[in-house]
């Protein structure tokens, strides 16, 4: 089991690298699609974790792979800066990513 980022940002890719998360640095929505089909193919990969402004550029593609139930998950995280974040932010985030209600 793996996890893997796909991020516009270098300096989320390297803070999710010192955390021992690799992934790839895009640069518009044609690259962000082509990542997500790399990982979506990879079997190895169980989470799958995006920056917002990412998910931004490629909305239906997220939501149809979230409504799939495929592997693997999809959590969309807020980059450095913040683009994301609103009251409560953490929960959220856990919420987004297990469906469970804290």
């Amino acid at each position: 089991m793996r996890y893997y980022l796909i991020s516009d940002s270098a300096e989320a890719l390297d803070g999710m690298r010192l955390a021992g998360v690799p992934g790839e640095l895009v640069a518009d929505a044609a690259e962000a699609e082509a990542a997500v089909g790399r990982a979506c193919a990879d079997s190895a990969v169980a989470v799958l974790f995006m920056t917002t402004a990412v998910s931004e550029w490629i909305p239906d593609t997220v939501a149809r792979h979230k409504l799939s139930g495929r592997q693997p998950l999809l959590a969309v995280i807020p980059g450095p800066d913040g683009r994301g974040l609103g009251p409560d932010s953490i929960t959220g985030l856990i919420r987004q990513a297990i469906g469970v209600k804290l």
